[in-house]
């Protein structure tokens, strides 16, 4: 019996984390909270705010030179600071 659960578990487990993302209406927010997730860039793509999107990239790809490219000061100097 508690195979069978433990094997429940492994197999819902990873759905469950995704779920929480699938109940964010905000297209953008939604495509960065899987971008976080699932440690994918891909999702970052396909945020529509330029300055959002180079933010998932800088976050994600662990990569403070797309901080550079955000316009807005207090995003970028946010950004900047999370490395």
């Amino acid at each position: 019996m508690k195979k069978i659960i433990l094997l429940f578990v492994l197999i819902i487990y990873p759905y469950t984390s995704y779920a929480n993302c699938g109940a964010i209406r905000n297209a953008d927010k939604r495509n960065f909270c899987l971008a976080n997730q699932k440690r994918n860039s891909g999702f970052c793509g396909a945020i529509r705010n330029a300055d959002y999107r180079n933010y998932c990239f800088a976050v994600i790809k662990n990569n403070r030179g797309f901080c550079g490219a955000i316009r807005s000061s207090d995003f970028r100097n946010q950004c900047l600071a999370e490395f």
